[in-house]
């Protein structure tokens, strides 16, 4: 199994692949360095997976210095691209078409895998953005405190947290949209549908990384969906919910722990 993650060192970020043996009594992983970037804001990492086994992976990275960088490894590092912007990318993902995703400062670029800029757009916020998702031509983002939502560039939804938004992801409950799910400082999970609040979940601490995972739970029809969250304190926690309601699950702490700043699968 192969982890593939970035490590800070001062100023620089490097990107890491890690080959994981399935026992080991040490703690230390081996690991082939990819390459050396500037510092990176978090979630600034992603894969944009081969549709085909026999092709490589391809690995994205933005940093604060403005440069994005695509690559893939085939035995060493080959180049698909790399692009500089006039400031720090802070937010950066893929969509469900492969297509690169990015924010610097209030702009929002889409770019094909090979570098091709396809959109740009100025989403006119009071604040940069910090988490964007995209799907087809609906784009999804938060700032600080606000959340908004673009169809074909024009404003569709907005809303106003009380605290810090620390994460984003969407989920698909069978609603007319997607729903943003925001991670929130003030101890909160707030689903959203349209502008308006769909569910609203306090946790132990302040909630800092979420990720959907497939519900396999017993009791639980395929209409329900899994969210997996970290928070500040180290803990994880499990939360179950389908258009029409929410149930908190599981709850793992470790007071030993540090912040839970993103989870996987």
């Amino acid at each position: 199994q192969t982890l593939l993650f970035g490590f800070s060192s001062g100023a620089c970020n490097n990107a890491f692949a890690c080959n994981m043996p399935r026992k080991s009594g040490s703690s230390h992983m081996p690991y082939t360095e990819l390459t050396r970037v500037s510092s990176t804001f978090n979630r600034s990492l992603r894969i944009i997976h081969s549709q085909t086994a026999n092709k490589a992976s391809k690995i994205v990275v933005a940093d604060q210095s403005g440069c994005i960088t695509c690559f893939k490894w085939v035995k060493d590092v080959q180049l698909i691209f790399e692009q500089n912007k006039n400031e720090a990318i802070t937010a950066l993902s893929v969509d469900n078409e492969q297509r690169i995703v990015i924010a610097h400062g209030q702009t929002i670029e889409t770019i094909r895998k090979k570098g091709k800029v396809l959109s740009t757009f100025n989403a006119s916020l009071n604040e940069d953005i910090t988490s964007v998702e995209c799907r087809h031509n609906t784009v999804w983002c938060c700032g600080e405190y606000l959340y908004n939502c673009y169809k074909s560039g024009k404003d569709a939804h907005f809303f106003m947290c009380n605290d810090i938004i620390h994460d984003m992801i969407l989920i698909d409950l069978g609603l007319d949209e997607y729903c943003p799910v925001l991670a929130c400082k003030d101890k909160t999970i707030r689903v959203i549908h349209g502008s308006q609040i769909l569910f609203e979940v306090e946790a132990t601490a302040g909630v800092t990384a979420l990720h959907q995972i497939p519900c396999h739970e017993p009791n639980y029809d395929e209409t329900h969906k899994q969210i997996v969250y970290g928070l500040s304190n180290g803990g994880l926690g499990q939360l179950i919910l389908n258009a029409t309601d929410i149930h908190s699950g599981w709850l793992l702490d470790d007071p030993d722990e540090g912040t839970v700043n993103c989870i996987t699968s």
